[in-house]
């Protein structure tokens, strides 16, 4: 590729460029409203999921937020590990999570403290 061709392959796309990303700001308050609108949305949504969790479930979930491993969860609650996890993974179902930090988070966001 000669050095000419590489001048006009880069203002060839520069000029496709244009067409996507105007030079004219976007204006950001359609963002930020947009941005307002999915966070509310999305914490609509971890607030009804999150009112889904059984009492039960939701011993569990604050739990596993102060740290306590499924193993001592289960020792204080009487369980066996095996149980906590089921529940666990009946949060993450719910929460529609996939990790306990997720679920943690999405808890927190909602006020379960």
């Amino acid at each position: 590729m000669t050095k000419n061709s590489c001048v006009s392959l880069t203002e060839s796309t520069r000029d496709k460029t244009q067409k996507f990303w105007p030079d004219e700001p976007i204006q950001v308050s359609i963002i930020s409203d947009a941005l307002a609108l999915a966070t509310q949305w999305t914490q609509d949504q971890a607030q009804h999921s999150l009112e889904k969790l059984t009492p039960r479930e939701e011993q569990v979930l604050k739990m596993v937020g102060d740290g306590y491993s499924s193993t001592q969860i289960g020792l204080k609650l009487g369980i066996a590990g095996q149980t906590v996890n089921t529940h666990v993974k009946n949060i993450f179902r719910k929460l529609k999570v996939r990790t306990r930090a997720q679920a943690i988070f999405t808890a927190y966001e909602c006020g379960l403290h």
